[in-house]
C-alpha cells in the first residue's frame, strides 16, 4: 500500500487567500495586542506567554513581535522608542511601515485592560488558519484514487491533533494551579458530584488516561496495520 504523502509545509508568512477565500484574521486585534504590549508589563508578559510570531497574520506584525520578544529576552524595556530602535538596528523598520506605524500601535488599543480578549482573538484566528493550511493538502489527496479513506481520516486526525498539541503547549500554568484543579476534581468525584471514570481492561491506559470520561473525545491514531481496530 502506498504511503500517504504529507501535505506541503505551511509558508512562513501565511497566504492571504485559500481556495478563493480570505484566510481568517483581524488586523485590529493584532495591532491592539502589540500596542498593549508596549504600554504595560502585564499584557507584554501575556502576549509572550500565549502567542508566537506565527500567530500574527501580517508580516510586519510578526517582525514587530520579534523585536519586542528580543528586547524582553535581553531584559530591556519595551516601548515605542525601544521597539523602534530595535527594528532600526535589525534593518526591518522599513518593512514594518516605518517609525510612524510603530508609534501608532498604542493608538489602536480600545482599552488596555481588555488585552486578554485581544490575545484570545489573535490566537483563535491563528489556529483556524493553521487548520485550513494543514488540511488543504489532505483535501487534495481526497480527490485522488490512490489512497483509502481510512488513511486520509488518520492523516487529517493527526494534523488536527498536532494543532491542538501546539495550542496546549502555549502559555504558562503554575504547578499550584494544576494541583489545585486536580485536587478539586478528585474531591468532586469523591462527593459524587461527577460521574466516575470508566475503567478499561488495560491497566497501562487507565494509569495514563485515568479512565474514560463522559463527554471527552479520544482519538486513536497510528500507522495502518498496527492494531487500532483490535484495540
Amino acid at each position: 500500500m502506498d504511503t500517504v504523502p504529507m501535505p506541503p509545509p505551511e509558508p512562513d508568512f501565511p497566504r492571504e487567500r485559500m481556495r478563493g477565500q480570505n484566510l481568517p484574521h483581524n488586523v485590529g486585534a493584532e495591532q491592539s495586542v502589540l500596542g498593549c504590549a508596549m504600554m504595560k508589563l502585564e499584557p507584554l508578559a501575556a502576549m509572550l506567554a500565549n502567542l508566537g510570531k506565527e500567530d500574527f497574520f501580517e508580516a510586519r506584525h510578526q517582525l514587530i513581535f520579534e523585536a519586542i520578544a528580543s528586547l524582553n529576552e535581553n531584559q530591556k524595556p519595551c516601548d515605542i522608542l525601544t521597539v523602534t530602535n530595535q527594528l532600526v538596528a535589525n534593518g526591518m523598520i522599513g518593512r514594518v511601515g516605518g517609525r510612524d506605524y510603530v508609534a501608532s500601535l498604542p493608538g489602536f488599543v480600545p482599552f488596555v485592560d481588555n488585552y486578554p480578549v485581544y490575545i484570545d482573538l489573535v490566537r483563535d484566528l491563528s489556529v483556524k488558519r493553521r487548520m485550513i493550511l494543514s488540511l488543504d493538502g489532505v483535501i487534495d489527496l481526497c480527490f485522488s484514487s490512490d489512497h483509502e479513506a481510512e488513511e486520509l481520516i488518520e492523516l487529517a486526525a493527526q494534523r488536527i491533533m498536532n494543532i491542538r498539541e501546539e495550542g496546549d503547549s502555549q502559555g504558562l500554568t503554575s504547578l499550584g494551579d494544576v494541583l489545585s484543579s486536580r485536587i478539586n476534581e478528585l474531591a468532586a468525584i469523591a462527593r459524587g458530584e461527577r460521574p466516575k471514570p470508566v475503567r478499561m481492561s488495560f491497566p497501562g491506559l487507565d494509569r495514563v488516561l485515568g479512565g474514560l470520561r463522559k463527554g471527552a473525545l479520544y482519538i486513536l491514531a497510528s500507522r495502518p496495520g498496527v492494531g487500532k481496530s483490535a484495540l
